[in-house]
């Protein structure tokens, strides 16, 4: 299994949730906010979920099914200092069955 450059792994046990339902990206974030960087997220997405499946130990899991993000910065100044855009994505996956 190759390494995955700035990847870390989170154990999170069963729990359960309650989710308000289903939600595009324009209900959630609308045309001017979250969309403009759905092409650098699904690049990023593109790349993790390809390690997933190359990796012999993972496989996709099963909640949530699109996987999570987070920008640690709204308000942009870190990202304007730093010129890059900085988010976090955290995809679901399991050990594969032996």
């Amino acid at each position: 299994m190759s390494k995955l450059q700035n990847m870390r792994g989170i154990e999170i046990p069963k729990f359960r949730a309650v989710s308000s339902g289903a939600k595009t990206f324009d209900e959630l974030f609308g045309e001017n906010g979250f969309c403009k960087w759905i092409d650098d997220l699904n690049e990023a997405v593109s790349c993790m979920t390809d390690w997933i499946k190359n990796s012999g130990v993972f496989e996709y899991g099963d909640f949530p099914k699109s996987g999570m993000c987070n920008m640690p910065n709204v308000n942009g100044a870190f990202d304007a200092a730093l010129g890059i855009a900085q988010q976090q994505i955290f995809l679901p996956i399991k050990l594969r069955a032996k």
